[in-house]
């Protein structure tokens, strides 16, 4: 078997740095449409789409499944409301919530989008950031040697050269 690269070894990361970093958000949650890295229709469209097939009524029913701060959804709400795609029919059941509800011209536009996305979900984050994130991950200084490797697979029948 090869022996591990020592210079991976040379400054290794200890589990709990690695175990930290992985639990490490790749951004901050962004406040305004610029820190997103989208642009301010692909967020509306999530939004139409996602008020449309979850049936969601409140700001922060939208902001935890797309994973954005309420304020930033309730700009977004406020823009499609300005555009007749939404309606604000009154407050939930606790007071001083805004209920939305998409209106005619919303729903037809949702259906349009749906045409051409079907997802509803956390919006992406930039591939900047993403890839960030994967090198925060990297387990690059991690040395797994032969000993490591035949305790991890001992339970397994398979012939000797495959570990190499």
């Amino acid at each position: 078997m090869a022996s591990p690269n020592p210079a991976l070894a040379e400054n290794p990361i200890s589990h709990q740095e690695l175990r930290a970093s992985m639990r490490r958000a790749p951004l901050s949650i962004p406040r305004t449409i610029q820190e997103t890295g989208l642009s301010e229709q692909f967020l509306l469209d999530s939004v139409l789409r996602t008020l449309y097939v979850l049936g969601l009524e409140t700001a922060s029913q939208v902001a935890k499944e797309i994973k954005l701060r309420q304020s930033l959804v309730e700009t977004l709400l406020g823009v499609l409301r300005k555009q007749s795609l939404v309606m604000s029919p009154g407050t939930a059941h606790q007071p001083h919530i805004l209920r939305y509800a998409l209106t005619a011209r919303g729903r037809e536009k949702s259906v349009e989008l749906l045409r051409q996305s079907g997802y509803c979900g956390p919006l992406p984050v930039p591939l900047a950031a993403f890839q960030a994130q994967v090198r925060r991950q990297s387990i690059t200084n991690e040395s797994i040697g032969a000993d490591d490797l035949r305790k991890a697979f001992s339970h397994f029948v398979f012939p000797e050269s495959l570990l190499d």
